[in-house]
């Protein structure tokens, strides 16, 4: 017997025809996860499925359809809903389905993941009666999105906005009333945060400890706010550490003193994405303190590489071993590394480097065949194109 744990339906005939199956043909009695995907749904199609239907006859539909997903998988205890309708006015009828259809589905599950928020908005969702979302997924904010994130406080333990306005995370951390809002159950934060000439203002928020269990904290962009209330109360939890720096962030980090010789005991990978406004040089206000938390702080190494003239000869490095026992992955990401400086760091972190990417590099095939042999892999690139593909068995082109 095929035992079946979840099950996923991506588009509009599927759904059509899950409704229209007997219930013996479908049964999946051991499925506690089910995922509803309405991104290929075109507007062609939904207009002729949809007003085929009796508006006086949507409601029973849309009964019908949950109550078969409730009877069709009885211990379903996570339904994740997706839907992508590039529609400025969708129809009020699509609008009502969907929207009814949402609710009706969250309400008979426990968990619930949220993605692709800006188009399920458009559809009026009830959001009041989800009991608890865990995952939310989107990749515009307002306000109405920023209630629903702090509505789900307690419950939320994914958070992963694509587009984040610089200082609109404030909606996320503190309520209209200036109350500030924690997330004990928050795990995983990912931002990416553009900064547009009107919202230059980065807010503070003083005495906030709003996420105390991040475990992975992924900040692509322009770090959101004027202090380090991100980092407050997880420094013995954080584990994953991906962080976009500018001069002005790494003075802020270092006087708020948010790595310490004793902090982050358990940070095991640190990725440190380099801006074209930041030199080596200074890198090295946040690598003096990370040296301490990661025996070597991933931003002295790349200091310590793209400092010395390869030519003068580069000293090797061969007593990290003894001191870097705790980092067991690291990625840097930046422009200022040659390929003679990307093999020197690889032949010594062999262990270490899970991916390095370095931009720009030479097209020298005999320097680069020296890697194929070393105990890594990673991809090097050359003006965003990928070149070859290395690994600890061959070396190939792609």
């Amino acid at each position: 017997m095929i035992k079946v744990d979840s099950m996923a339906v991506f588009n509009g005939q599927a759904a059509e025809f899950l409704l229209r199956a007997p219930f013996n043909d479908c049964s999946l009695p051991l499925a506690r996860t089910l995922m509803f995907s309405f991104g290929l749904w075109q507007l062609e199609y939904a207009k002729r499925v949809l007003d085929s239907l009796d508006p006086a006859e949507t409601r029973a539909n849309i009964r019908a359809f949950v109550g078969r997903v409730k009877q069709m998988a009885p211990r379903a205890n996570e339904i994740r809903l997706e839907l992508v309708m590039e529609l400025a006015e969708p129809p009020n009828i699509v609008k009502k389905y969907f929207g009814s259809l949402a609710t009706q589905l969250y309400q008979l599950v426990d968990r619930v993941e949220l993605r692709s928020y800006s188009s399920l908005a458009r559809m009026e969702l009830q959001f009041h009666k989800v009991r608890d979302l865990v995952h939310i997924k989107s990749r515009d904010y307002d306000e109405a999105f920023a209630s629903l994130v702090r509505r789900s406080a307690s419950t939320l333990q994914s958070l992963n906005i694509r587009i984040c306005r610089s200082g609109n995370i404030a909606g996320v951390i503190r309520d209209e009333s200036s109350v500030y809002v924690q997330y004990p159950q928050l795990h995983r934060l990912k931002l990416d945060t553009f900064i547009i000439p009107e919202d230059m203002t980065e807010q503070v928020f003083p005495g906030a400890m709003p996420f105390p269990k991040l475990r992975h904290i992924t900040l692509d962009g322009q770090y959101p706010l004027g202090d380090e209330a991100i980092f407050r109360g997880n420094a013995a939890t954080l584990e994953y550490l991906s962080l976009m720096i500018s001069p002005e962030k790494l003075v802020l980090f270092r006087e708020r003193r948010v790595f310490t010789p004793t902090s982050h005991p358990n940070l095991r990978y640190v990725r440190i994405f380099q801006p074209a406004d930041v030199t080596p040089n200074d890198l090295n206000i946040l690598a003096v303190n990370m040296d301490f938390v990661l025996g070597i702080g991933p931003n002295a190494l790349l200091r310590e590489v793209t400092n010395i003239p390869y030519r003068a000869g580069i000293p090797r490095m061969l007593s990290l071993d003894r001191n870097r026992s705790c980092l067991q992955y690291l990625l840097l990401y930046g422009t200022r590394l040659d390929l003679a400086q990307v093999i020197i760091l690889m032949i010594d972190l062999p262990r270490y480097i899970s991916d390095f990417y370095a931009l720009p590099i030479t097209r020298n095939w005999k320097t680069i065949s020296v890697l194929a042999s070393r105990r890594f892999k990673g991809v090097l690139r050359d003006g965003g194109r990928a070149m070859c593909a290395v690994s600890g068995i061959g070396l190939s082109k792609i």
